[in-house]
This record gives structure tokens, C-alpha cells and sequence, in this order.
């Protein structure tokens, strides 16, 4: 989602100004930029609110200041960062390339570069960082390019989503359409629309050079004298933006890269669940008549047109996921049927793709989750055993999870900028109270988001097998490497 609430992280005190402090870069009013200080996203403030409540708020809005700006971020950032190149290194194997894993080494790589602008947009915070004049310059560029990355993200999780359930749903044709080409060309449509969509954020913001003057009396003679007491660059509106907000550019952007994503994402994903319940039932009933019918079901399965296009369809995925081309074979298919502790194939398949899709939906992660058999030379032979506890609590323990952490990780940014379009729109009165709760909050959300954008490791070390054995494997070669080149 669009890092609006980026906009309320950092800002500095001016004198002769509203002692409001925020975490974000001031907004100066171009026209008087001494006198008339505002923050990025314009919101009145009053001047009737209670001074014992605004004092108290100012002090819980500088602790988080402190905790959230200036030590999760940055911590957070890092991990994020490093997580991100791990996930990289692993998806881009050559045992690990498929479609789906094409679009999640594009969401790491936005993930990665988000978390890197982030942190480097976190470094206004500190004011002699803010006096470096490359630095002051590129703010703007800075954060309007953690916005972009943000974005492309959003919507490369709304495609891969798609990609899922049309593979789930319609596998006939997903052999036609959800190839790994098809994937490439699909990002980099989605690259240059959100950057094209997101040009407008460069543009609203610009830099000036800001010496705030005032009159001081020396003890050493009656002269007055103009003492400079402020020397730093700020942050003011562009003509752009006038021109921007008159056609309603703001409510354009949130449209397009959060209440849409959102919705698409939220009928897709109740989509997948439906099926993983279905699917769940079909388990059941498969199970229990593998059980009475061992032999019987496992030829039934082989000759019933539908599930040979399924199968079919299984082999294609099996093609796109493998470079080896390695396919189940009726032996093993008729195996697996007759063992009653296995699930079919048709049916495993439609559950772990449902899987897959659900996690990538609120976090960016899925993974080939098949028991298919390969050797490569580096990856010895992979199969996924079952967990112990039942596949209906596993899958539904997974889903409380992912959907715990989509509501705690994304919902909480959307607040702000729906409140902040409220006032502008004269819905709801702006005043230093609610102002300060509102700079209070999007420090959290923010770090919300951060954490969204670091956590592509955890859940593909949670859900992946295939995942944690390249990961143990690559870890083992540099370990190695290391030991040969001491010896």
C-alpha cells in the first residue's frame, strides 16, 4: 500500500512557530516561510485545546518518536534488508524457478529497495544529518520513491493472487496463460504503470534553504543585532501540488493502490478459502473410500476424464516449477493413493495452491509446496512429509495467522489517510488534540509497515520446506567454502 502515512515520520521546531512537533519534515507556507510552519499534509490546528493535554501529547509523541523513528526503524530496516537479500539468492536457484516465485523475487526486490528508501528517508530525524545539502535536496526523491516501490508491491501481490486462483480454479486455462514469460511481462507492465501513477509525488514537494532571523540586544553594546538561530532546509508545497489536489489527485492515488487492491485482494482471498474448505471436504471423502477401496480408487483416479485434466494440468505446474521436467508417474500417483496416509494428488494439489495463495496475499510469500521428487546438484532429493496434526488444522492455523497479521501489518496505515481526507473535506474538525493523536499513530502504523515489508523470511521459513532446505543448503556451501579457503 501507498506509504502515505511516511508523510507524519520526521520533522524539526522552528522558531516563532506552533509548538506542535511531529515526526515528520515541515511544510513551510511558501509565501512567509519565517512566520507560517505547517506539516507536509495540511491540517489546521487550533489554538483552544486544553495546554495540559497537549503537553502530555507532546511528550508521548516524542517517546515515540524516539523508540519508533529512531530505533525500530532503523533496526528494523536492517533486518528487512538482509532478509530480503536471502530471499532473493534463494528464489532465483535454478531448482527454485517457476512463476509464482518470479513475482516473488519482484516483491522482495521492491521490498528490499521500500526498506532501503525508508531508512534513508528515516534520517531526517536528525538535524545535523538534515544540514547536508545532497541530502535535503533528494528528500523528496527519496520518499516519493518508497512510495513507488510500496505501490508496485500492492499490486504484484494482487497479481500473483490472481495467478493462484486461476491455477486453482480454471487449470485448463492456466496452462495457457500462467507461464513464467507471461509473469516477467506482467511485472514490468505493473513497474512502469505505478511509476507513471506515482510521477505526482515527486512533484509536490521542494526544498528551500530557511534562515530564521531575530533581534538580540549584546550586553557588550546597545546595537540590536539579527542573529541567525536557524539554518536548515525544509519542506514546502510546489504550484504542482495546488494544481494536484483541485483535481483531486490524493483521492485518485488512494483508489488505485489501496481501496481497490484491498477489495480484489479480499474477494480473492475468500475465494481461495472456500476452495480450501471444499477441497478439505473432498479429503475426507477420498480418504475414507481409500481406505474401504485401496486399488479401486487409485485406477478410478487415472481413468476419470476430469482428473486427467487435472493431472495434466498438475504435470504442466510440475514442468513450470522443475527444470528437469521431472513428472509424477502413474506408479507413483497409484502409490500415494493406496497409502491412507497421504491425501491424492488432485486434491493435495488444490489445497497447497490454495495454501500458497493465501499466504502470498498479506505477505508477499508463496512457495511450491509439492512432494515432487528431483535431484539437482546441489539439492539432494526433497519431499515434504505431513505434519502430524490433521491438514484441516494446519491449514485452518495458518489462515488465523496470515489473517491476524494482514490485519495488524495493513488495515492500521489506511487510518490515517482516511482521516486526514475527512478534514480536508470539513467532515471532521481539526484541532492539536486530535492532530498529535493522529502523529502518534501513524508512527506506529509506519513501523506496522515496515514490519510487513521484513517478514518475507519468517513465513516462507514457516510454510516451505523446499524453502529451509536451499536455505540450509546454500548456508552449508558457504560454510564450506569458508573451511577449504582456511585450510
Amino acid at each position: 500500500m501507498s506509504n502515505y502515512t511516511n508523510l507524519y515520520l520526521f520533522n524539526h521546531h522552528h522558531p516563532n512557530t506552533t509548538s506542535t512537533t511531529s515526526t515528520t519534515p515541515t511544510t513551510t507556507n511558501t509565501t512567509n516561510p519565517t512566520t507560517n510552519t505547517t506539516y507536509i499534509i495540511p491540517i489546521p490546528l487550533s489554538n483552544h485545546d486544553n495546554d495540559i493535554n497537549i503537553e502530555y501529547l507532546d511528550n508521548i509523541l516524542n517517546i515515540m518518536r524516539l523508540i519508533c523513528g529512531k530505533i525500530l526503524t532503523p533496526i528494523l530496516c536492517m533486518i528487512g534488508i538482509l532478509s530480503n537479500i536471502i530471499n532473493i539468492i534463494i528464489l532465483t536457484r535454478e531448482w527454485m524457478n517457476s512463476s509464482t516465485n518470479i513475482y516473488l523475487t519482484a516483491v522482495s526486490i521492491c521490498d528490499l529497495l521500500y526498506l532501503l528508501f525508508t531508512y534513508l528517508f528515516s534520517l531526517w530525524l536528525y538535524p545535523y544529518i538534515k544540514q547536508f545539502t545532497i541530502y535535503a535536496y533528494s528528500i523528496t526523491i527519496i520518499h516519493g520513491t518508497a512510495n513507488l516501490f510500496s505501490n508496485i508491491t500492492t499490486w504484484l501481490t494482487v497479481s500473483f493472487t490472481l495467478e493462484r486462483y486461476i491455477v486453482i480454479s480454471l487449470p485448463i486455462i492456466s496452462k495457457k496463460y500462467c507461464n513464467k514469460q507471461r509473469a516477467i511481462y506482467i511485472i514490468i507492465i505493473i513497474f512502469i504503470s505505478c511509476f507513471i501513477l506515482t510521477l505526482p509525488d515527486y512533484l509536490k514537494k521542494t526544498i528551500i534553504y530557511n534562515n530564521t532571523t531575530y533581534n538580540y540586544n549584546s550586553s557588550l553594546n546597545s546595537n540590536t543585532k539579527n542573529v541567525t538561530i536557524n539554518n536548515q532546509y525544509i519542506v514546502v508545497d510546489t504550484n504542482i501540488n495546488i494544481i494536484l489536489i483541485k483535481i483531486g489527485y490524493d483521492y485518485i492515488n488512494q483508489i488505485i493502490f489501496i481501496i481497490l487492491p484491498m477489495i480484489l485482494l479480499i474477494i480473492f482471498n475468500s475465494l481461495l478459502i472456500r476452495s480450501v474448505m471444499k477441497a478439505n471436504q473432498d479429503r475426507k471423502i477420498l480418504i475414507k473410500h481409500n481406505n474401504n477401496h485401496t486399488n479401486n480408487t487409485s485406477i478410478n483416479m487415472i481413468n476419470d476424464p476430469k482428473n486427467i485434466d487435472l493431472l495434466h494440468s498438475n504435470n504442466n505446474n510440475n514442468n513450470d516449477n522443475n527444470n528437469d521436467g521431472r513428472k509424477y508417474s502413474l506408479v507413483q500417483l497409484n502409490q500415494e493413493a493406496t497409502t491412507s496416509q497421504m491425501i491424492p494428488a488432485i486434491v493435495r494439489d488444490a489445497l497447497e495452491a490454495s495454501m500458497r495463495t493465501t499466504i502470498g496475499i498479506t505477505s508477499g510469500i508463496t512457495q511450491s509446496f509439492r512432494p515432487i521428487q528431483y535431484q539437482t546438484n546441489l539439492l539432494p532429493i526433497i519431499t515434504i512429509k505431513r505434519n502430524k496434526l490433521g491438514e484441516q488444522q494446519r491449514i485452518t492455523l495458518m489462515l488465523i495467522t496470515i489473517v491476524i497479521a494482514f490485519v495488524l501489518l495493513q488495515l492500521p496505515s489506511i487510518v490515517p489517510t482516511i482521516t486526514i481526507n475527512l478534514i480536508n473535506a470539513g467532515i471532521i474538525q481539526s484541532t492539536q488534540y486530535t492532530t498529535k493523536c493522529l502523529l502518534i499513530y501513524s508512527n506506529i502504523s509506519n513501523v506496522l509497515l515496515i514490519i510487513n515489508a521484513a517478514l518475507n523470511f519468517v513465513f516462507y521459513s514457516l510454510f516451505s520446506k523446499k524453502f529451509r532446505q536451499t536455505c540450509y543448503i546454500l548456508l552449508k556451501n558457504i560454510t564450506c567454502l569458508k573451511y577449504f579457503s582456511y585450510h
